[in-house]
């Protein structure tokens, strides 16, 4: 009865079997590789010899991965009972996009039924991105974190690296049918920094941003003392150098282990905002602006400073016309002045 359902099985699954699809990019040495495999793969399925069929689907992913070999190796891994192959193959397969609707049901019904006969462990870390070894390293990684590794039941040591943190690792009891978990906070690798801003300006700050893996959030800016020597997790930063009253200056730089990374930036002065004065008067006068002649009317007068000047208004024979006048950034202020005839007494 037990060969009976296996032969009916195997019939199913047969009808699921991916197409190959094999990328046009690929050069031709390996399509012929792939599709030599794959068809090797697909006779040894048909006569029952899912070992074979395995070993030659792995070939196929090797030079030609897609998401129906990758059903196909999971399919095999089951038949084999190669349960934690399977249920790695299974998860991946489901990660990835959609191919069809029927095969990615089946996929979650076997992944499923799969899951009692595995022990699974949860790894995460912080920084993420960390690459997990498991007992040996010398078989290779694990991928990086965060992921679920399906392991074979009993304890383990598990060890995370990360390219700007220190190692860590700790023991786990993998147990059919109980997930378990490990969380691992991996000290970061440090170097210093010191930022010099040019003419002395000791108000200025340092703002940064790490780049690329960080090991802390990148979410909110990193705010350094310019002058100061300050401690960061190793690792490519930008950010700029701001000032009251100057430009921002870019920022680039990384931070190297048991260094010092020491930059000197110059700091442009900021232009002033400006204004401009338009006064027209009713005869020739000499427009003052805070005591200094600047123009003869109609007179058109820009970049003013932003703020109150001393306007005066001056023409022989006239009584002079002076006022406070405020000066707004990018805007015209226009002055209509009426001078009164000064008569003799």
């Amino acid at each position: 009865m037990r060969r009976v359902t296996l032969v009916s099985l195997a019939w199913i699954v047969v009808g699921w079997l991916a197409p190959m699809a094999l990328c046009a990019t690929a050069c031709a040495q390996d399509a012929v590789r792939a599709r030599f495999f794959d068809d090797a793969a697909r006779a040894a399925y048909a006569r029952g010899d899912y070992e074979r069929a395995l070993a030659d689907f792995f070939e196929v992913a090797r030079v030609a991965p897609t998401q129906g070999t990758l059903y196909n190796i999971a399919i095999c891994a089951d038949l084999t009972h190669r349960d934690a192959l399977a249920y790695e193959s299974l998860e991946r397969y489901l990660a990835g996009p959609a191919e069809d609707e029927a095969r990615s049901a089946a996929a979650s019904t076997r992944l499923a039924a799969i899951a009692a006969r595995v022990a699974r462990v949860e790894v995460t870390s912080q920084p993420t991105g960390a690459t997990i070894w498991v007992d040996r390293r010398e078989l290779g990684a694990y991928g990086v974190t965060p992921r679920t590794l399906v392991l074979s039941p009993g304890r383990h040591v598990v060890t995370l690296t990360h390219p700007r943190a220190g190692d860590a690792s700790v023991e786990v009891e993998a147990a059919l049918g109980a997930p378990g978990a490990v969380s691992l906070r991996l000290e970061p690798r440090v170097g210093r920094l010191r930022i010099r801003v040019e003419d002395g300006i000791a108000a200025a700050s340092v703002e940064l941003r790490a780049e690329g893996e960080a090991t802390e959030p990148t979410g909110t800016p990193l705010v350094v003392e310019a002058g100061r020597e300050t401690t960061l997790p190793i690792g490519r930063y930008r950010g700029a150098v701001r000032a009251e009253g100057y430009a921002d200056a870019e920022l680039i730089v990384t931070v190297r282990e048991a260094s010092v990374e020491e930059r000197t930036v110059t700091l442009v002065p900021r232009p002033r905002p400006t204004g401009t004065l338009a006064v027209r008067t009713d005869v020739d006068a000499i427009v003052r602006i805070d005591g200094v002649e600047r123009a003869r009317t109609p007179a058109r007068i820009p970049r003013l400073e932003v703020g109150t000047h001393r306007v005066e208004v001056r023409s022989p024979g006239h009584l002079p016309w002076t006022a406070d006048v405020a000066i707004t950034e990018d805007r015209v202020r226009y002055l209509t002045v009426t001078l009164v005839s000064q008569r003799a007494p």
